[in-house]
């Protein structure tokens, strides 16, 4: 970004600089309608295993292949009786949760039904002492992060609880566990990212007291995300990255961490180089040349590390690598285009309501050695000043 042709070929006018904001909001746009959701392509079950190496990925291999068809998942249904005769109403509840759970009509994923009906013989380990309480496996079929398993338990759960009649029922196990956990994890991720951009919009309308300018960095790291995770959707549906829900979680944190640092580091430089160059563009452009090296030295440090988890043997922080690599240097380009680009074309209206502009009598106090540092003409009235 040191070249100045290329400089003024972006930034030179502001004709310019909005095909730069165009091009940008088309990219995202343009990947959003081929590429797949990100959710539809993302394993959250391999990247959640042990090393390849590990005792417990060998043994999982060998029980594979000395017990074949043992993957199924279980669904553990608990069903405790009420009333006087809770023993009653706790076969009574199990017997219809059975029939219906083994009939033809039984949810998808369903691979058969252990119970004191199906397995009578095993009613010391299903039934508690009590015998008020009894336990019902559904050994399922399938992956746990497939949005079909998930539908298939909450069927299973829906079933049971309409089965049951007067008993409690409630579905754990190995299944209703992922379950959840994958249900949590995503309506975390709409939380995580609201909480994050609210927060950042406060420092940031704290830091410029302009709310245009505290939108730019927002702006520019929405941009950011959904360019890399519709390419990370199209390069993890291809197979040649892997992405979890997890590595999605960190990229919202880590793009508005680097984003809106970049945002401050051009638009800061930018509101100092204004107090010499009244010309808007050329201002920029000073500003951009002057501050892409620290810029790039920050991206290019992120993306070399990412990539350094190539070499780790954890699944998940393998996973992490590329997708996050990619995130950072998409984040660098947007901040050294679209960032300058969108405060060119917001004009004098990005500063408001306050203003930004060389005082009157700046050149002769430079002159005379009494100038104060250009950070401080951005000082609120009545500060003081150096």
């Amino acid at each position: 970004m040191n070249s100045p042709a290329l400089l003024r070929c972006l930034l030179g006018s502001k004709k310019r600089a909005a095909v730069v904001v165009a091009f940008w909001v088309l990219i995202a746009g343009l990947l959003a309608g081929v590429a797949p959701a990100l959710e539809s392509v993302e394993d959250n079950a391999s990247a959640n295993l042990p090393p390849a190496a590990s005792d417990s990925m060998k043994a999982r291999d060998l029980v594979r292949a000395q017990l074949p068809g043992q993957d199924a998942t279980p669904a553990i249904i608990v069903v405790r009786g009420k009333g006087t005769d809770a023993a009653k109403s706790a076969t009574q509840s199990v017997a219809a949760i059975t029939s219906a759970l083994s009939g033809t009509s039984r949810p998808d994923h369903v691979v058969s039904v252990v119970s004191t009906v199906t397995a009578p013989d095993a009613a010391a380990e299903l039934v508690s002492q009590d015998r008020g309480a009894q336990l019902v496996i559904v050994p399922m079929e399938g992956s746990p992060s497939d949005e079909s398993f998930q539908n298939a338990v909450d069927e299973v759960r829906a079933l049971a609880s309409d089965r049951a009649g007067p008993a409690d029922v409630a579905v754990t196990g190995s299944a209703g566990i992922a379950t959840d956990t994958v249900k949590v994890f995503s309506g975390g991720d709409k939380v995580l990212l609201l909480a994050t951009v609210v927060l950042v919009l406060i420092i940031l309308l704290a830091i410029y007291r302009s709310p245009l300018m505290a939108l730019v960095p927002l702006l520019a790291v929405g941009v950011a995300m959904r360019v890399p995770e519709t390419l990370g959707a199209i390069l993890a549906d291809a197979g040649v990255i892997t992405v979890s829900s997890q590595t999605a979680s960190i990229m919202t944190v880590l793009l508005f961490g680097v984003g809106t640092d970049y945002a401050l580091i051009i638009t800061a430089r930018y509101r100092e180089t204004l107090l010499d160059e009244p010309d808007r563009a050329r201002a920029m452009q000073a500003a951009v040349r002057r501050t892409a090296e620290s810029v790039l030295a920050s991206a290019s440090t992120i993306v070399l590390a990412m990539f350094a988890l190539l070499v780790a043997v954890s699944p998940a922080l393998h996973g992490f690598g590329p997708y996050l690599a990619l995130g950072v240097a998409v984040m660098a380009l947007v901040a050294f285009t679209f960032i300058p680009a969108l405060v060119l074309l917001l004009g004098k209206g990005v500063f408001w309501p306050g203003a930004w502009t060389r005082p009157p009598n700046a050149v002769a106090a430079q002159a005379s050695g009494t100038a104060s540092p250009p950070w401080s003409h951005g000082l609120p009235s009545g500060w003081p000043r150096p």
